[in-house]
């Protein structure tokens, strides 16, 4: 009976070990995933910035009005494609970091059911010790 009962505290303690490090796997994802996300705006922001410093060259530099539409629409061309890319990069993070949620959502989903048959079978290994230890009533 004894051991009933430490199987019962070893299944709630692997319960809650596992729920720790299931927290802290997601909590990895999120934070790897927000990094190179974060990355990708501090790199748009760069971009911004250096088609800004671009246009403001130009207008200081071309006399010609003809000259500066060509090349600012140049500074703008390049510019899009710089941040489509980024978009395109920004979205593959998401699709990975999606995918990896939904592996660990996956894998938490097997190891609940794997718990659970565990418990099971820990409380009719209770159940069982307690009924046999449990006194006789005597025949009247």
């Amino acid at each position: 009976m004894e051991q009933a009962y430490t199987d019962v505290l070893k299944n709630v303690s692997d319960v809650n070990k596992q729920a720790v490090e299931s927290v802290l796997r997601f909590n990895r994802i999120a934070v790897r995933a927000q990094g190179l996300l974060a990355r990708q705006q501090l790199s748009a922001m760069e971009s911004y910035l250096d088609a800004g410093t671009r246009h403001l060259d130009l207008v200081g530099k071309t006399q010609d009005p003809q000259e500066l539409i060509k090349l600012a629409t140049e500074i703008n061309v390049e510019l899009g494609e710089k941040l489509m890319a980024l978009a395109q990069e920004s979205m593959d993070i998401q699709a990975q970091a999606r995918d990896e949620v939904t592996s660990w959502f996956e894998e938490g989903v097997k190891a609940v059911q794997k718990q659970a048959e565990k418990q099971t079978e820990t409380a009719t290994k209770t159940t069982k010790a307690a009924a046999k230890s449990a006194p006789k009533k005597a025949a009247a």
